[in-house]
């Protein structure tokens, strides 16, 4: 996929924070963009979250990112395909389903590990998610160096001063 953005972190923060308040529910699915939730479901499948989840803004929803609690399967896979998205996360997915998510070129996958122990690469690069801080590890290695057991944090941006003179 594509470099991960400050506006991606951004969302990838945001819609982490959302999923960890559902970690131990039934299957949820999140949208966001832009910081703001497009929609969230819990239900008792992860493809009838995922329908109900983009029932709530499914203009908004395009070009976001989705997350998951639980890993996403084939006939999920083929339902989210549908629609431009940014980023989707979740603990872990079917080689089916990381078929059809990789089609398009500029897609972000990653997995979330506060939810699954065991790391598995994923296309070149995986992002590791853990209370809110982003971490790349992988073919990353003009970052990195050498990857062996590396992991390269990426921290805040800074804030830069507001240009108009207003403070706050």
């Amino acid at each position: 996929g594509k470099e991960v953005s400050y506006n991606n972190i951004l969302d990838i923060d945001a819609a982490t924070a959302i999923i960890d308040e559902f970690h131990d529910s039934d299957p949820t699915v999140a949208i966001l963009k832009h910081n703001n939730p497009c929609g969230l479901a819990v239900r008792p499948t992860l493809t009838e979250a995922w329908q109900d989840a983009l029932k709530g803004d499914p203009v908004s929803a395009f070009g976001g990112i989705i997350i998951a609690n639980h890993p996403i399967d084939l006939a999920t896979a083929e339902l989210i395909n549908s629609i431009f998205f940014e980023v989707i996360i979740a603990p872990g997915y079917s080689q089916e389903a990381l078929d059809i998510l990789e089609q398009k070129k500029n897609r972000i996958i990653l997995l979330s590990t506060h939810i699954v122990s065991d790391i598995e690469y994923i296309a070149d690069r995986i992002v590791l998610m853990k209370n809110g801080e982003v971490s790349l590890e992988g073919a990353a290695e003009s970052i990195c160096g050498s990857i062996s057991g590396m992991v390269c944090n990426l921290e805040r941006l800074p804030v830069p001063p507001c240009s108009s003179g207003v403070t706050g």
